[in-house]
């Protein structure tokens, strides 16, 4: 398994070219996940720079957002094929993309028809580069609230659309928070039974003090921190899987953004530490 960081979840926004000599110095982040490959690739030297650093480019936010509105969509996909090309040449090994649990405009099962509609273009594209789309679904029931036209939110909901979408190159980012959000934390996780269903892993801690159906999507710790999501059962689940991809840690927690982030990536690399299991980093 790979631990890897997005600079972008400790709240800094600078490229790859900025980061990644104190990301390798901690002598833990072996993956990069990529919240912004527009700034983060120009191709073949960018392959370089990860080289030198000892750094695996493990996954890119995909282009266009999934939710995106008809237009923007659009307009955002037709650019998608440079940037795939792109990532493809810098070693990126996925792209991610998430659901979020309903829509304001469209009924239940009309959004997901557009969702498998544009899954299945996703895939497409990225099929062309060898690359794998990772698929996440945003769990938290005050999030799913906020929508006039809500939709179930579990692994197994996600399983089922990546069923219709019927392409190989798909696979669950599973995400600890929101299996947390859904107060069932081992059904989540019993959903996915076979290796090939996993692509991408993102490792996080809830907010102490706020039950699971109140927690908020943009707001998590990091991993270990409160206690509150096991982290050994997660790693227990990996290696029943044989999983042997990126483990991303992704808190979104606005005292991280607020530290230096040499500060902020050292108290990542620490989590790190103390939640991996012996011997594995």
């Amino acid at each position: 398994m790979i631990p890897a960081i997005s600079p972008a979840f400790l709240g800094c926004h600078d490229s790859i070219y900025h980061t990644a000599e104190e990301l390798a110095a901690t002598g833990v982040f072996r993956g990069y996940y990529s919240m912004d490959i527009q700034a983060d690739t120009a191709g073949a030297p960018t392959k370089s720079l990860f080289e030198q650093n000892g750094l695996l480019p493990v996954s890119f936010r995909m282009i266009p957002d999934l939710d995106a509105e008809p237009v923007r969509f659009e307009r955002d996909f037709a650019k998608a094929p440079e940037l795939v090309h792109k990532a493809a040449e810098a070693g990126y090994r996925s792209a991610t993309t998430w659901i979020m649990p309903g829509c304001h405009t469209l009924e239940a099962e009309q959004y997901r028809a557009q969702i498998v509609e544009r899954l299945q273009r996703m895939c497409e594209l990225l099929g062309r580069f060898d690359l794998v789309l990772a698929v996440e679904m945003v769990a938290p029931k005050t999030l799913q609230r906020t929508f006039r036209y809500p939709i179930s939110c579990t692994t197994r909901e996600l399983l089922k659309l990546i069923a219709r979408v019927g392409r190989k190159n798909i696979g669950v980012c599973l995400d600890t928070f929101h299996a947390y959000c859904l107060g069932d934390v081992q059904g989540e996780y019993a959903a996915i039974t076979e290796p090939q269903q996993l692509a991408i892993v993102h490792i996080n801690d809830a907010v102490a003090g706020v039950p699971p159906e109140l927690q908020l999507d943009q707001d998590r710790r990091l991993p270990g921190e409160t206690g509150l999501i096991d982290c050994g059962q997660l790693f227990r689940k990996l290696r029943e899987l044989r999983y042997d991809g990126a483990v991303v840690l992704e808190p979104i927690d606005k005292r991280l953004a607020e530290m230096p982030f040499a500060q902020a990536l050292h108290l990542a690399a620490e989590s790190v530490k103390r939640i991996w299991p012996e011997g594995c980093i």
